[in-house]
């Protein structure tokens, strides 16, 4: 049985009852939203902070011709500096095949930048204390050599080189 309610179309309105100009604006394509353009590349941070950031050991892709005693596998060094007074941690993992000591490295240092270098002093677990450098060769890359003056009871490595690079924060 057969309603005598007239039928309501499907569209809101039927295609031939528009206008030409109000049927085009019905069946155009939304406008698709452009992507915002490429934010340009990250400054170098300012003078004052220079070496402030998280700066992570990459591997070379090239293995090099003369190989590290004990290579790195991993580095993470995390700075802070405020007018030109540095602290910082540095954690570190070596490959160490043929010896029975800690791969872990693991130290707090603190001083003052002179210029795109600093010497500082560190301090470390078990009464282990040294020297780091940190020698800025670009804004995005830091070559960072340490050596341990004293080894206290639990630093097995007497001492470390590696370039790292300024991890880029979000």
């Amino acid at each position: 049985m057969e309603s005598t309610r007239p039928r309501e179309p499907f569209f809101p309105s039927e295609p031939a009852a528009l206008s030409p100009p109000a049927l085009a604006a019905t069946l155009a394509v939304p406008a698709v939203r452009q992507p915002a353009p490429a934010e340009p590349p990250a400054a170098p941070p300012p003078a004052a902070s220079r070496f402030s950031g998280t700066w992570i050991y990459v591997p070379p892709r090239i293995a090099a011709s003369e190989k590290a005693l004990y290579p790195p596998e991993y580095i993470e060094t995390v700075i802070l500096e405020d007018s030109g007074e540095i602290r910082g941690r540095y954690r570190a993992r070596y490959r160490v095949p043929d010896r029975p000591i800690s791969a872990e490295v693991a130290f707090r240092f603190a001083g003052r930048a002179e210029g795109d270098a600093a010497g500082l002093t560190w301090s470390g677990a078990g009464g282990s204390e040294g020297e780091v450098k940190l020698v800025l060769l670009s804004a995005r890359t830091m070559r960072v050599d340490w050596m341990a003056t004293s080894l206290g009871t639990q630093l097995g490595l007497a001492s470390g080189t590696a370039v790292l690079t300024r991890r880029q924060e979000p």
